[in-house]
């Protein structure tokens, strides 16, 4: 079975997705607009609700171009973030011409400490996916959110299964986007994913996760 994330917005959201059956939780402000850093008193409410919280590191909604002064602000929510004690970061960052944003994110990952860092769905805009993916992993990142480029992860699937066998067991390719009850079984089968991602709003039964796509045009608004 595969492990399933969900994303919410408060505390209150971390208890009933663990209740009804998320293995691991994502703490985001504003998952209308795909999600963005949530407040320093939600991330320690969180923490206090559950030790298996993830938080989302992203400054602003829009595109995942940052200036420095972006960066700068990244880094100090990674560094509340780690010492506040949350088990991971959920960052994500790209250069114009549609590639991984290393310098920047090397700087985010420099702050991380212990926490374990998943790379956002901002990578369903790289121009070179399997280059991108060789990047996260030169990078050390742990986990990457994805759809397969695709307006939801079942649409996607083909593309991930491709994913998964080139990344093998370097990196856990998680599928987010319209993850539904009734999808998810053939989604896992046909992909080889082995953990899924879906907001808090859409869980429908323990343990399954529904999630709108909203990945279209030239800007995500689906980060997390």
């Amino acid at each position: 079975m595969a492990e399933v994330e969900i994303c919410v917005e408060s505390a209150d959201g971390v208890r009933h997705a663990l209740a009804g059956g998320a293995t691991r939780v994502e703490l985001s402000f504003a998952l209308s607009i795909g999600g963005v850093t949530p407040s320093a008193g939600a991330i320690e409410e969180a923490r206090a609700a559950s030790d298996d919280v993830f938080v989302m590191i992203r400054p602003r909604a829009g595109d995942f171009y940052y200036e420095e002064g972006d960066v700068l602000a990244m880094e100090h929510d990674v560094d509340f973030a780690r010492e506040a004690g949350v088990r991971g970061i959920v960052i994500g960052a790209l250069c114009t011409e549609g590639t991984i944003d290393v310098d920047n994110v090397r700087r985010l990952i420099e702050r991380r400490g212990d926490l374990s860092v998943t790379f956002h769905r901002a990578f369903d805009y790289v121009v070179d996916p399997l280059r991108a993916l060789d990047t996260l992993i030169e990078l050390d990142i742990d986990r990457l959110l994805t759809s397969g480029q695709a307006r939801s992860a079942p649409e996607g699937a083909p593309e991930l299964r491709k994913w998964v066998d080139h990344v093998g067991d370097q990196l856990t390719i998680v599928a987010g986007g319209g993850v539904r009850a009734h999808n998810v079984g053939e989604l896992i089968a046909t992909s080889g994913v082995r953990e899924v991602h879906a907001s808090a709003g859409r869980i429908v039964t323990p343990g399954h996760p529904e999630g709108p796509a909203r990945l279209a045009g030239g800007t995500a608004e689906d980060a997390g």
